[in-house]
C-alpha cells in the first residue's frame, strides 16, 4: 500500500509593520486622527496608514482640566508621560508584529512638543521625529550624537498659536484653556522658534551650521542640514497657519486654527523621508 507523500506547507510569518506613534495636542486622541489625517480617508478615499502598511497608535493625554494635555515639563501632580510612552511601546511591540527599526514619533503642536520630548529621551526607540507646528529642543536633551535621530518638521510663519519665531501666539486664548492646563504649559512661553529648534537638533546630529535651502514652491522653502550623523529637515511655509499641510479633513477646525495650506502634502513628505532614511540613511529629495 502506497500512501501519498504530503509536503508540509510552511506557515507564513507576518511581515513586521512600521509603527507610527501620533501625538495629539489635546484630548481626545481621536482629534489627532482629524488633524494629521494619517488614519482618515484622503480626498481620493485612500488612507495613508493603509497605503504604507503602518500600525498607528494615538496616545491619550490626561493632564490639566478641560482640554487635557501632556506633561512636557514634569509638572508636579501630573502623570509621568515619559514613562507612559515607554510602557506603551513595550506593550505594542510585545503584542503586535512591529518592526522596531521603523518607529516614527509624530505630532501636532503640543503633540509635536511631546513627540520631541520622548524621542529625545529614547532615541533608541524612535527611528525618526516628525512634527507640524511643534518641534522643540527639550531642556537637558543633550548635545551628543547619542541622542540623535533624523528630524522632519513643518511650520508656517503665520501661526498664531505656536508662532514660527517661538513663544506663545495671540490666538491661544481662543482655545479656552483652564488655569490647571496652562500651568503645565508655561514652558511654551520661552519656546524657541522653528529655526532655532532645528538648529539645536542639527547640532546634536553633528550637522554643519548652515542648511541648504531649496525652493519647493513659491510659498515653501525646504532647509536641509548636511554632514550629519542623522539628517534634519525643516519646511518653512510662507503664510502657513496652525494646521497640517495638505490635510483634506480639517475643514471644521479652519475657523479656529486657520486655513490649511493645500500645496504641500505633509504626510507624503514625512513618509517619503521616513522610507528613505530607513532604507538608505538619508531623507531623499522629498519627491
Amino acid at each position: 500500500m502506497h500512501l501519498p507523500v504530503v509536503t508540509p506547507v510552511a506557515e507564513a510569518r507576518p511581515i513586521p509593520a512600521p509603527l507610527v506613534v501620533d501625538f495629539t495636542a489635546y484630548a481626545p486622541a481621536s482629534l489627532q486622527e482629524t488633524i494629521s489625517g494619517f488614519t482618515k480617508p484622503m480626498a481620493d478615499g485612500r488612507v495613508k496608514a493603509d497605503d504604507v502598511g503602518a500600525v498607528v497608535v494615538l496616545p491619550e493625554p490626561v493632564n490639566g482640566a478641560g482640554l487635557l494635555t501632556w506633561n512636557i515639563s514634569r509638572t508636579p501632580g501630573w502623570t509621568d508621560d515619559r514613562r507612559f510612552i515607554t510602557d506603551l511601546l513595550d506593550q505594542v511591540e510585545a503584542t503586535l508584529c512591529i518592526d522596531t527599526a521603523r518607529v516614527l514619533g509624530m505630532g501636532f503642536a503640543i503633540g509635536g512638543v511631546m513627540a520631541s520630548v520622548v524621542t529625545c529621551q529614547s532615541p533608541q526607540r524612535f527611528t525618526m521625529l516628525a512634527t507640524v507646528s511643534g518641534l522643540w529642543d527639550p531642556p537637558g536633551c543633550g548635545s551628543t550624537t547619542a541622542s540623535s535621530v533624523p528630524v522632519v518638521s513643518f511650520h508656517g510663519n503665520d501661526d498664531h498659536f505656536l508662532p514660527f519665531d517661538g513663544g506663545i501666539g495671540d490666538h491661544v486664548d481662543r482655545l479656552g484653556l483652564t488655569a490647571p492646563t496652562i500651568e503645565g504649559l508655561v514652558a511654551m512661553a520661552t519656546r524657541p522658534g522653528a529655526r532655532p529648534s532645528s538648529d539645536s537638533w542639527a547640532q546634536r546630529n553633528g550637522c554643519g551650521p548652515a542648511p541648504q535651502e531649496t525652493a519647493v514652491s513659491a510659498r515653501v522653502r525646504r532647509l536641509d542640514w548636511e554632514g550629519c550623523s542623522k539628517p534634519v529637515r525643516l519646511f518653512v511655509i510662507e503664510g502657513g497657519t496652525h494646521t497640517w499641510p495638505g490635510n483634506s479633513g480639517m475643514g471644521a477646525l479652519e475657523p479656529l486654527l486657520g486655513a490649511v495650506f493645500p500645496d504641500l502634502d505633509a504626510n507624503a513628505e514625512i513618509w517619503s523621508a521616513f522610507a528613505a532614511f530607513t532604507a538608505t540613511g538619508g531623507l531623499g529629495n522629498g519627491a
